[in-house]
């Protein structure tokens, strides 16, 4: 006989009886498989760490969790932990490292299934250093910094962009310039107002365009 509608995670007994007279007898028991986490999502991602998160679902609180962080989207070689919980905080990853991550619940049934991979979050790129401002005209600033090496990934960034604007808070309007070329040192906003300060930032953007800013200074064209 199939049953359906059982709660995850749950064991049940199973009795038989040739009568509600004869009494009954206890067969056999399983528990039911957890069900897949859901929910899940990075958040809090810096230079070397990020947290991973999920939603338990229908699990109940006893539940626990196989967890899998990988840098590979095969999860081949991955790190592995578990535990009764639905947030881990990843420690030690290399900076500007792309990480994808799973999580399965699991019960006396069994491992359920995993959760759909979660894409990818890359850690921040490792920051502009060296920043200056080396060149002021009317309407344009130009600003260095030292370049960083095309490689390898956790010593790189896909790409640079300098932003301007009149606010030290860098509220709008914002000017900007932006290049992928790893061994350029300098970059020029343009377009700028005669006579105005403007402060400036270098910002270095990880795989997934999340910026590590380096707040430069201001000078006045």
């Amino acid at each position: 006989h199939d049953f359906t509608g059982l709660t995850p995670d749950t064991t049940y007994y199973g009795y038989v009886s040739t009568s509600a007279a004869a009494g009954y007898m206890l067969t056999d028991f399983k528990a039911t498989l957890a069900e897949a986490p859901s929910s899940p999502a990075f958040s809090q991602v810096a230079y070397s760490s990020f947290v991973f998160t999920w939603a338990a679902g229908a699990n109940p609180s006893r539940t626990r969790y196989q967890y899998d962080i990988s840098t590979s989207p095969s999860f081949s070689p991955a790190y592995q932990g578990a535990g009764p919980l639905g947030t881990v905080t990843i420690t030690n990853a290399a900076e500007g490292t792309t990480y994808y991550a799973r999580v399965a619940a699991e019960s006396a049934g069994g491992q359920g299934p995993y959760s759909a991979t979660l894409g990818s979050t890359s850690t921040l790129s490792v920051p502009a250093t060296s920043t200056s401002i080396i060149g002021v005209a009317f309407s344009s600033v130009t600003v260095g910094w030292a370049a960083l090496p095309p490689s390898p990934q956790d010593q790189t960034a896909e790409s640079y962009a300098l932003i301007a604007s009149t606010s030290p808070a860098f509220a709008a309007p914002l000017y900007s310039s932006s290049t992928a070329a790893m061994a350029q040192s300098t970059l020029t906003v343009t377009g700028l107002s005669a006579d105005t300060t403007y402060y400036f930032e270098v910002e270095t953007l990880n795989w997934n365009s999340v910026p590590d800013i380096s707040f430069v200074g201001s000078a006045a064209t």
